[in-house]
């Protein structure tokens, strides 16, 4: 049976993408800092060191969601997260950027991959070890379904297949400097919809095995991912049907916000939000456990300069339960706020471990919602009870909203706007606006009139360029960057 550095070693030979796999000479002997996989336990703890943290929530900062106020802004975090708000592709590498993202989704996608190679030849018993090669592929798949939106442009049927993806790399590499071409949006696509059918095939053969653990994929995980997936694929009816069986698996329960927000008052902000995705109280789908209390860096932090932007912080009514999210970031003169959501918010930088979300029943309804309004034939009443779902656990008192004179087109901006309320702070919103094709404007100072950097509706700027730290050592990828 082959032996396995750990993690932090993995981790360091892949910092520069993929430029060192697993050469034979590292492979040979174990010593001291490695361990040898033999059992199946071996390697369900390799693939739970697989699944990624959110290394994406940095795009926040990318959005409209967010404004910048440099006046409250840390010097040494201005050479990076400036040029990423201006969408510059120089800046300075480092923690919560897209160097940090690349190089931490293959990472994953490394160990993934060797759970995928070697657990079928392990010891243990057989229908086990088909769950775990399920979930791996699974895990693989949601890894490079994260890149190729971070990297490659949104999935168009008319274009993916000219579209540049991201690197697929299916093995462990065994040469000593391979190199990775690009493959298109169409080809990741298409690896992660064979990756996601292999693995959940695995998990219908053998359900009674698989994981029950919050923190890994299981049928309600994966159906969210397929949900997911072809909403962005366009692939409507299928969107409704994986809909519906995530909210079927899961049991479709949403968040009581009141309840949750009776710990804030009892017990304070820092508990508030340390506790706000706690599996043990709220059902989330699929959650991520982070030890790098940075990822959240520019959006969670009250020195990093970016706060939730005014033009929607003030389109809350007060009688949305969301807008009590919102906690004040600075003074009365500086009218910034954090949004609360993970556990280092609002600053709180010492935090030692978090819970994010990956996939929420939330995200599933306005998914839904979305999908059923794209349809040939729009199901307006199913759509909008998937909304009035989640407004009954979020307006207070609650009032349904009059929707029966309105257009389609009307409906689906609702939706719309519902959804950025509901995900503030998750993550999602830089996807929606590739997906939309949303125009964006930045500025550098609050009160400037004009900005100083636009995003258009199809700006090939929303495919964020391949970090420099991978074309180091991949030169391969030197003459196949994102078109600017």
């Amino acid at each position: 049976m082959k032996n396995i550095m750990r993690f932090g070693v993995v981790g360091s030979i892949l910092l520069v993408s993929l430029t060192m796999g697993a050469c034979s000479h590292y492979l040979d002997e174990p010593y001291d800092n490695r361990v040898e996989l033999q059992s199946v336990q071996d390697y369900r703890a390799l693939l739970s060191q697989a699944y990624p943290e959110r290394q994406d929530l940095f795009t926040d900062i990318l959005t409209d969601d967010y404004h910048h106020y440099a006046n409250t802004m840390q010097a040494s975090l201005t050479s990076t997260y400036v040029p990423l708000y201006l969408w510059q592709d120089h800046y300075t590498e480092g923690r919560a950027t897209p160097s940090a993202a690349y190089a931490h989704y293959y990472e994953k996608i490394y160990l993934a991959n060797t759970v995928i190679e070697e657990v079928m030849a392990c010891v243990g018993d057989e229908e086990v070890k088909q769950v775990l090669l399920g979930e791996a592929y699974v895990v693989r798949a949601y890894a490079y379904f994260t890149l190729v939106n971070l990297f490659g442009m949104h999935y168009n049927p008319q274009t993916a297949s000219s579209d540049l993806g991201v690197p697929l790399v299916l093995e462990v590499p065994t040469a000593n400097k391979p190199t990775f071409s690009r493959s298109t949006v169409a080809e990741v696509y298409g690896q992660i919809t064979a990756d996601i059918e292999r693995g959940l095939a695995f998990f219908l053969q053998h359900p009674t095995l698989v994981s029950s653990n919050p923190y890994h994929f299981n049928l309600s995980s994966t159906y969210a991912f397929l949900c997911r997936l072809h909403l962005y694929r366009s692939d409507w009816e299928e969107a409704v049907k994986y809909g519906d069986l995530a909210l079927s698996e899961s049991g479709g329960e949403v968040r009581d916000l009141a309840t949750d927000l009776k710990q804030w008052t009892s017990y304070g902000v820092a508990y508030f939000a340390q506790e706000f995705m706690n599996p043990s109280t709220h059902r989330n789908i699929l959650l991520a456990s982070q030890s790098d209390v940075f990822l959240t860096r520019p959006t969670g932090f009250r020195l990093s300069g970016f706060y939730p932007s005014h033009s929607l912080y003030y389109t809350f009514p007060k009688d949305d339960l969301r807008y009590r999210l919102f906690s004040a970031g600075g003074t009365v003169i500086d009218s910034i706020t954090n949004y609360v959501k993970y556990a280092q918010q609002p600053n709180q930088p010492n935090v030692s471990v978090s819970r994010y979300d990956c996939f929420t029943v939330e995200e599933v309804l306005l998914n839904r919602a979305e999908a059923l309004m794209q349809q040939a034939t729009p199901d307006r009443g199913q759509a909008i009870e998937s909304v009035e779902k989640i407004r009954r656990l979020r307006i207070s008192p609650y009032a349904a909203q009059k929707t029966d004179k309105w257009s389609d087109s009307q409906l689906l901006d609702w939706i719309y706007a519902e959804r950025r309320k509901e995900l503030l702070g998750q993550g999602m919103r830089w996807f929606d606006i590739k997906r939309w094709r949303l125009p964006v404007a930045h500025r550098l100072m609050r009160a400037s009139t004009r900005p100083d950097a636009v995003l258009t509706a199809d700006d090939r700027r929303k495919a964020l360029q391949i970090p420099i730290s991978a074309r180091i050592g991949n030169p391969v990828l030197e003459n196949q960057l994102n078109p600017r």
